[in-house]
């Protein structure tokens, strides 16, 4: 099943109704197609339509989909990478009254270059459904991020700490760091991909989902008060989530360790709650940040960019008021 949701936004999005419509009649979609319209007024033959969904049902919707494509959102962006399922994003443009400014339309192209799959026009749709989860995400150059904790942490007896879905597979962007340290060990959570590539002896299985979830947060402490003095790592490096709080505390408080905390790709602004937590708590050896904008905010920080290989942090967006012809014609 593909779902697609376009949020609560006030704005309409028929362009990316008429472009799931077309691939549904040029059967580029063979799958159940599941669309939450918000304010648009065209509806694509041959989906299952829903104005909006409560919170419970939207996320069993992701839960059981094969691919998710939604409008080009921080919010949106942060909820799916705590999921397993691949996602596309869409961005908004003001000049088809599909938002209030061009802000989505930047988002995308600060996303696009942080390896975040991002479609412009049915054909790049059409792309992404075929591909799927084989190679989704188009790859980024992490080189400057793995050298800079390479030098910053040699010979260190090392722990990953790190959540599924985009937590994990940020994670494992860091291999040419973390494949240096032969005695490692990982926390991360049981899922089809997190067992194929996670080749450790030493893995344990934490539990998710945390959010509204006291009870596995009760059982990922227990598991962290067994677990950390045990191994008794010298660094324990996270990617984010509020899964990783209890491994990380008690890490720093039960067994000095030091604690690598890096902040989502797709914050811009500031830093979620887990590092809000950490910072406050005083458990973090390092936080990384790939915003320049959170950077400023905290000094104490380390901005380390995003690369996609080319060295160069995007110092152009497009012009926004030059549409492609392709999403004109989709819009009238």
């Amino acid at each position: 099943m593909l779902l697609i949701t376009v949020g609560t936004e006030q704005y309409q999005f028929n362009a990316l109704m008429h472009w799931i419509e077309l691939l549904i009649k040029y059967q580029l979609i063979n799958e159940n197609v599941l669309v939450q319209y918000g304010f648009s007024t065209h509806l694509p033959d041959g989906s299952t339509a829903y104005r909006n969904l409560s919170e419970q049902d939207f996320l069993n919707f992701v839960d059981r989909a094969s691919l998710i494509i939604s409008h080009c959102d921080e919010n949106i962006a942060q909820l799916l990478e705590d999921k397993d399922t691949p996602y596309v994003l869409v961005p908004r443009l003001h000049r088809f009254r599909e938002h209030i400014d061009n802000r989505q339309m930047e988002i995308a192209d600060e996303f696009e270059h942080r390896g975040v799959a991002i479609a412009r026009s049915p054909g790049d749709l059409a792309k992404f459904i075929k591909l799927q989860q084989s190679t989704l995400n188009p790859n980024v150059d992490e080189t400057q991020l793995c050298e800079y904790l390479k030098d910053r942490y040699p010979s260190q007896k090392l722990m990953l700490v790190c959540a599924a879905g985009g937590y994990f597979r940020y994670m494992q962007s860091l291999k040419s760091f973390w494949e240096n340290y032969s005695d490692r060990s990982w926390i991360s959570v049981r899922t089809h991909t997190t067992e194929s590539k996670i080749e450790n002896v030493l893995r344990y299985w934490g539990y998710a989902p945390v959010k509204n979830n006291f009870a596995n947060f009760i059982r990922n402490v227990v598991l962290a008060f067994r677990v950390m003095p045990r191994q008794k790592p010298e660094l324990v490096v996270c990617t984010g989530s509020g899964f990783s709080l209890p491994y990380l505390i008690i890490a720093r408080c039960l067994c000095g360790s030091k604690v690598v905390f890096i902040e989502s790709k797709t914050r811009f602004l500031d830093i979620g709650l887990p590092a809000w937590i950490l910072m406050k708590l005083n458990v973090l050896d390092l936080i990384v940040v790939r915003s320049r904008a959170i950077a400023n905010r905290y000094p104490k920080s380390v901005y380390i960019p995003v690369s996609d290989g080319s060295n160069q942090e995007i110092t152009q967006h497009r012009d926004y008021k030059q549409a492609s012809i392709v999403t004109w014609l989709f819009w009238v």
